[in-house]
């Protein structure tokens, strides 16, 4: 008999100018509730919160999940060099930014979504386990569709596994 699968938190994390400019994220957040997913929004600079809150959840036995969008990618990466993590998803991680290569001890899977512009085109060559190439202005990515169900499956197939 196999194990039960544990429940899953996700950390969602904006890019720069919060809310105004990031406005699929929280849209993504609520979807990934819908399917089950504990979740949290924070903006970019939130890392000692998101941290601590995190912790406390892996703590409680929960999966955890990493999803960040444009500059909430260099958190996501960051973060993900200091604790364990079963999923990083970075969206339209900027060559203007300061990203982290994949930390393969702490990060069990990791997947990026890179866009054609400066702007969208960095962590190609930082270790991610997939990498897929999304033809959206940077803006948009955290609205496209290939970009969005991916990270929700991406999610769902981790809320199954024990």
């Amino acid at each position: 008999m196999s194990a039960a699968p544990r429940p899953v938190y996700a950390a969602f994390f904006l890019g720069q100018g919060g809310y105004l400019f990031s406005l699929g994220v929280p849209r993504l957040a609520a979807r990934a509730r819908i399917i089950g997913i504990e979740t949290d929004v924070y903006r970019y600079t939130e890392v000692d919160r998101a941290r601590l809150n995190i912790s406390a959840k892996h703590a409680a036995g929960r999966k955890i999940g990493l999803i960040g969008y444009s500059l909430g990618c260099t958190t996501a990466t960051w973060l993900q060099t200091q604790m364990h993590v079963d999923l990083l998803c970075a969206i339209a991680e900027s060559s203007l930014a300061q990203n982290h290569p994949i930390n393969k001890a702490n990060t069990r899977r990791s997947v990026l979504w890179a866009g054609p512009d400066v702007l969208s085109d960095a962590g190609t060559s930082d270790g991610f386990d997939q990498v897929n190439e999304v033809e959206a202005p940077h803006l948009w990515m955290d609205f496209s569709i290939p970009v969005t169900d991916g990270v929700l499956a991406e999610l769902a197939t981790l809320k199954k596994e024990p």
